[in-house]
């Protein structure tokens, strides 16, 4: 030990880079955790979300997978299913939010069936949730705020309920404000009906993100894909134009927010070009490589022989046998 601190203190550069490399890792391990916990080990922000699954669209022989669908297939899962108590429709995008002085603010939204927050058992904390009369085309047009935006651009002001506020140019009413933390897709903060003339839509015209269901009671993901199948294989004999060879990935909601977050696959989070990666591996250890930054700080200073190994790892799992001697290992649990 004295001797590395006598090292240290001879290399100054060195050590400025070998802390920042630390100092580095330990904010991306803390990023990481707070993801791991948010995602993979509490619930979901919606009522049991065991139940909840999620529908894509799929054509194998064209090697697409989770892709966009169309209104038309939609309306027709959600009709014609025996295993679902609701089905709903979302997309993304972003609105241009007008204030009473001009100022213009892009913020990130969503357009949702009215639907989709019933099925994942999710209330406004005032006013209401979207109605199917508000899906109607040519309709007055309604939003619902995040409690985040309601805060921070309208100071939490309950009047702003059933009042207008401008959006795009044009007038909406306030007729929501959803709670913390439990809006859907992350990241939306305002949300517009998707209002559609349904004999325009055209099974093929495939251009929402996905759908959201939630399985009647006593029913299981594979009862689900198995009814969905049977949906998919009726539309492909009836418009095989548009659906010939499209069906539908029927999974759980967690698995498809985990997505890479999964424990076999928690793959790059940060920036890889710089050779700053995290992974989650199969012990269930976060790893935090900053390759890169070491070799810089072996270029700084090119005979030093603290570090041996190729990497600095930062760990903290469940777990499992230590790491080879090459590795520095701190925080271990």
């Amino acid at each position: 030990m004295r001797s590395a601190l006598r090292r240290l203190r001879r290399s100054p550069g060195f050590t400025l880079i070998a802390l920042a490399c630390l100092a580095l890792g330990a904010g991306v391990t803390t990023t990481i955790f707070s993801v791991v916990d948010g995602v993979l080990l509490r619930p979901l922000p919606y009522a049991d979300d065991g139940g909840l699954i999620t529908l894509h669209a799929r054509n194998i022989a064209k090697d697409v997978r989770a892709s966009r669908v169309s209104w038309a297939d939609y309306a027709s899962w959600r009709s014609e299913n025996h295993t679902l108590s609701g089905l709903g429709l979302w997309t993304t995008g972003f609105v241009q939010l007008t204030g009473a002085e001009g100022d213009v603010e892009r913020v990130d939204a969503a357009q949702i069936s009215a639907s989709l927050f019933p099925v994942l058992g999710l209330q406004p904390i005032a006013g209401r949730n979207f109605h199917s009369d508000d899906e109607q085309s040519g309709g007055e047009r309604v939003v619902l705020l995040s409690d985040a935006l309601w805060r921070r651009r309208y100071a939490a002001n309950p009047a702003i309920l059933n009042h207008p506020i401008e959006i795009g140019g044009q007038p909406s009413i306030v007729v929501g404000i959803m709670p913390p933390r439990a809006g859907f897709p992350e990241g939306a903060q305002i949300w517009t009906p998707i209002a559609v003339d349904p004999a325009k839509q055209r099974h093929g015209n495939r251009q929402f993100l996905g759908a959201v269901g939630r399985l009647s009671p006593g029913r299981s993901i594979s009862d689900a894909r198995a009814d969905i199948a049977a949906i998919s294989l009726r539309l492909q004999q009836a418009f095989p134009a548009d659906n010939d060879g499209w069906d539908a990935e029927v999974g759980s909601l967690r698995d498809d927010l985990v997505g890479a977050l999964r424990h076999d696959e928690l793959g790059a989070v940060g920036q890889r070009q710089h050779h700053v990666g995290v992974t989650l591996d199969r012990r269930d250890e976060i790893r935090v490589d900053v390759e890169g930054l070491v070799r810089r700080a072996k270029a700084v200073k090119s005979d030093h022989d603290g570090l041996h190994g190729p990497s600095v790892e930062l760990r903290c799992g469940a777990g499992g046998p230590p790491p080879p001697a090459p590795q520095l290992q701190l925080l271990r649990s």
